[in-house]
């Protein structure tokens, strides 16, 4: 299993107690521990708009400790750019087979998938999981809030109720086209959000894992 970590700036979000990047790192942990504990093999990226960390494909407890050490280190910085860091990790990657991709995919969605056709061509089958914050999603503020530029600079006190019509019809229809664009390619693209429990991750890499020892295919 390969799993790709997105540590960008915008994964710094939270409107909980932990941002994306959090709920990313457990998720990436409870997959190499399930991974590992079947004396398969992992392998760690992480990256931003390139590759930053890396922990080569192993297995075994000393693998399981790399892997920790290199998430709980992780931090969220570097501008977004998912689509062109996978195309450019995808040549890099050894080990073929399951590659559980981890990022909000907040950019333009035609190059998102152009790094999605990269790993497909380089013999990996990508699962990819939307991660985002339950205000990405409902933008469910009712006050006046000062929006940081995440990845610019300035500040901006809004009334978000203002915004919150316009915001919602804009991050519906780029999800609608990712969901829409990964199906094209017979992709699995999994939404999470950080408010619910880890069991869709974990269910969906043993359906994968599954249909690969039936030598079967999902999407």
């Amino acid at each position: 299993l390969n799993l790709l970590l997105d540590a960008s700036e915008s994964m710094g979000f939270r409107s909980l107690e932990w941002s994306k990047l959090d709920y990313a790192r457990w998720c990436a942990a409870a997959l190499s521990h399930l991974v590992l504990s079947q004396r398969d093999t992992v392998g760690l990226v992480v990256f931003d708009d390139d590759w930053r960390a890396k922990v080569p494909p192993g297995n075994g407890a000393p693998q399981k400790l790399s892997i920790f050490r290199t998430l709980e280190e992780t931090r969220a910085e570097g501008p977004t750019a998912a689509g062109s860091a996978i195309a450019k990790l995808a040549p890099r990657l050894k080990q073929r087979g399951l590659t559980a991709v981890f990022s909000d995919f907040f950019e333009d969605v035609e190059v998102v998938m152009d790094g999605v056709k990269r790993l497909l061509h380089g013999g990996h089958e990508p699962i990819l999981f939307q991660v985002l914050d339950p205000q990405e999603l409902d933008f469910e503020f009712d006050h006046l809030v000062r929006f940081d530029g995440l990845e610019s600079t300035g500040q901006r006190k809004l009334d978000p109720r203002e915004l919150r019509e316009a915001y919602l019809e804009e991050i519906e229809a780029h999800n609608r086209e990712l969901v829409r664009a990964a199906a094209g390619l017979s992709v699995d693209l999994v939404p999470i959000r950080t408010d619910q429990p880890l069991d869709e991750v974990i269910r969906t890499y043993l359906a994968h894992r599954s249909a690969r020892a039936r030598g079967g295919g999902l999407g």
